[in-house]
């Protein structure tokens, strides 16, 4: 196993390990998070691994603001 593979690894368990403690409840930048390394990555290796179904795809924790229509 090269040191890329085991790098992917030790991602996709840590994705994996987010998915299995949350319920599915987490996207793409609490797993960036969690893992240490950027959504794009946390992405392709769930996508690599079939998992896009397993979690949320967006977030739902938007702040909304009054707008002062002047």
């Amino acid at each position: 196993m090269t040191a890329r593979s085991i790098k992917a690894e030790r991602i996709a368990y840590q994705i994996w390990a987010l998915i299995q403690r949350t319920g599915g409840d987490c996207t793409l930048h609490d797993m960036a998070e969690a893992t240490g390394e950027s959504w794009q990555t946390c992405r392709a290796i769930s996508g690599s691994r079939g998992w896009t179904t397993h979690y949320r795809k967006i977030t739902t924790d938007i702040e909304f603001r009054e707008v002062d229509a002047a």
